[in-house]
């Protein structure tokens, strides 16, 4: 599949993430936020100057070591640094950043002091009290941990990234086919590059909506 400036920039923010919850050096969790930023916001699309045997272009924070998951990324559609880090912390605890009020730190803090893995230990954790006595948390924090995960719908099917991208590409290609779209973007947990998906979000940006929603219901 297509690798999109996007792309690049989700595993980007998906490195700084989880280099967060391992505790690493600030300056180099900030310089994979600051790198993601900078690629998203980059005019020109990184595959297709690659293809065209240009280099990386020397831009503000980008140094030689970024520049090269840059042309990694972009040529495979993957990044080692992102499958070593995943691969060094339990597979369902970056899940637990999607809850309200828990970034990398407090996911690091929840593990370290309670052995909180997945969403379903975090339930728990926050049914019997414990994640009150934690530093930096408190009751009220453990309430509305608790009331998002009581008010959460049930399990969810979810897609291997590959499965998904099968269906989201060919999506969005029908979708492009329709000369009112000005804009498309698939979003959500696919554009992070998150190795399950569950919904498949895109975004669309266009002056007249109702041709485009007619193409999309007759999609088959």
């Amino acid at each position: 599949m297509p690798v999109h400036n996007a792309d690049i920039a989700a595993i980007f923010e998906q490195i700084a993430e989880l280099l967060e919850i391992q505790g690493a050096n600030p300056f180099r969790v900030r310089a994979y936020h600051n790198a993601a930023r900078t690629v998203s916001e980059f005019g020109r699309e990184f595959t297709a100057l690659i293809a065209a045997g240009q280099d990386v272009p020397h831009l503000p924070g980008i140094g030689k070591d970024l520049s090269g998951k840059i042309h990694e990324i972009a040529t495979t559609g993957r990044c080692a640094l992102l499958d070593r880090l995943r691969g060094e912390l339990p597979p369902a605890l970056t899940e637990l950043l999607v809850i309200p009020g828990l970034g990398p730190k407090r996911v690091r803090t929840l593990h370290e002091a309670l052995g909180v893995d997945t969403v379903a230990q975090l339930r728990a954790a926050a049914e019997a009290g414990h994640i009150r006595t934690v530093p930096g948390f408190g009751a009220k924090t453990e309430q509305r941990i608790l009331d998002h995960l009581r008010s959460r719908p049930g399990p969810e099917t979810r897609m291997l990234l590959p499965v998904a991208a099968q269906y989201a590409e060919a999506l969005a290609d029908w979708l492009r086919g329709a000369p009112q779209v000005q804009r498309l973007e698939i979003a959500g947990s696919y554009r992070r590059r998150r190795e399950t998906v569950g919904d498949i979000d895109i975004l669309v940006a266009s002056d007249a909506p109702a041709p485009v929603m007619q193409r999309f219901t007759g999609y088959d």
